[in-house]
């Protein structure tokens, strides 16, 4: 391959360190200024109308075949080929520092990847896979967002593969504006995680306890652990948007008057001391996580779950009816769930937890049947059933 000099910005479809940008790198001589964009559509798009100079684009792969999408792009848009670059293509397994093999209950990647993968991916039994725009996307790292809404919207359009969500907690319940957000947005459920919920009192370095007069934290947690706040009798509490935020706000206030309430992983993050570890009135106190993604998983393994919503018509005996539809086919049914339904006051959607998947017989034929009895039926996801992480370091 003869190597060429680049003329102006450079367009691959993806983020920083995906393959795209390897070819870019190899096949010119110069640092190419590159410019990652969302899809090929825009990459054809931005090369035409010269807001890039060229771009790299895949066109085959030596185990996949045809990628079918830029041979029309080709045809569609008013380009040239003007050179082409083989690539050897090595995937390995990334993860945050720190993470062993066995810890590993997800893996994120682009769909051709994942599936040239299989044989590891199937080595783990206990993983799931998450479709991802394209590999380096699969890697960026964590994304906070300020609020559940706003995660909603992120993996809605794709700026994040997935998200992790609360749905329950053990002591507390549900949380509602989650399972509100489920039927707003147009994303599935792909995996869950119970996780047991330690908190501790987090302090800027030598504060002492008698020195507190102020705890802020998550309504929830700070109710979570009202015993131990009131052995300290002249400490008010701060109610914050999130255990994490009140962390971070105190490292950066310096404050010796003031502990906030978090886990570990807020202690480690700001550089904060635990004062008090283990504070919670219960011990027996677990988070149930969901992990939603734009698009589906494929079928889980055993033991699967499978998460639906369903609206009424508000007649006698409507739920007795539809929830006839699984005890008929012997479907266990592990939670259920109502939530008011915002533009008739007094009417109800319901949510769904049962024990299998919607690709199984007994399960698509209890859900034609709801079909039948209900106003509509929306499928949320089918995925694993979440283990229970009791001590998360």
């Amino acid at each position: 391959m003869k190597r060429t000099e680049t003329c102006g910005p450079v367009a691959i479809q993806g983020y920083a360190g995906s393959f795209s940008e390897a070819a870019a790198r190899a096949y010119f001589f110069s640092e190419p200024q590159l410019a990652p964009q969302p899809d090929f559509k825009a990459l054809f798009a931005a090369v035409e109308d010269e807001s890039c100079a060229c771009g790299v684009v895949p066109i085959e792969n030596s185990l996949m075949g045809s990628i079918h999408e830029n041979y029309d792009l080709l045809l569609q848009s008013d380009v040239h080929i003007v050179g082409e670059i083989k690539l050897r293509i090595v995937h390995n397994l990334i993860v945050n520092r720190g993470v062993q093999l066995a810890d590993i209950r997800y893996i994120a990647s682009q769909p051709p990847a994942l599936a040239q993968c299989t044989r590891f991916i199937h080595s783990l039994a206990d993983a799931q896979t998450i479709a991802a725009d394209d590999t380096a996307g699969a890697v960026k790292e964590l994304a906070p967002q300020p609020d559940f809404k706003a995660l909603f919207a992120a993996v809605e359009d794709e700026s994040c593969a997935c998200g992790v969500v609360p749905i329950e907690n053990s002591l507390m319940g549900s949380i509602h504006e989650n399972y509100d957000l489920l039927l707003q947005s147009d994303v599935h459920i792909v995996g869950e995680i119970k996780l047991r919920i330690v908190h501790n009192l987090i302090v800027n370095r030598g504060v002492q306890l008698a020195d507190i007069r102020y705890i802020a934290s998550q309504p929830p947690a700070l109710a979570q652990c009202t015993r131990f706040i009131h052995s300290l009798a002249d400490a008010q509490t701060i109610a914050a948007d999130d255990t994490a935020g009140a962390v971070k706000e105190l490292a950066a206030s310096g404050a010796r008057d003031r502990g906030a309430i978090a886990g570990t992983q807020a202690a480690a993050a700001y550089g904060l001391e635990i004062l008090v570890a283990g504070i919670e009135d219960a011990p027996h106190n677990f988070t149930r996580f969901l992990v939603v993604s734009r698009r589906a998983a494929p079928a889980p393994a055993a033991p699967a779950k499978a998460t639906l919503v369903f609206g009424l018509k508000h007649v006698p005996g409507a739920l007795c009816r539809s929830l006839a539809a699984f005890a008929e086919r012997g479907i266990n049914l592990l939670k259920i769930e109502s939530r008011p339904m915002p533009d008739r006051p007094w009417e109800y959607v319901f949510y769904l937890d049962l024990a299998g998947h919607l690709e199984q017989a007994a399960c698509a034929q209890a859900v034609e049947h709801l079909r039948e009895t209900t106003e509509f039926v929306r499928l949320l996801g089918s995925y694993r059933q979440g283990e229970t992480v009791e001590d998360l370091r």
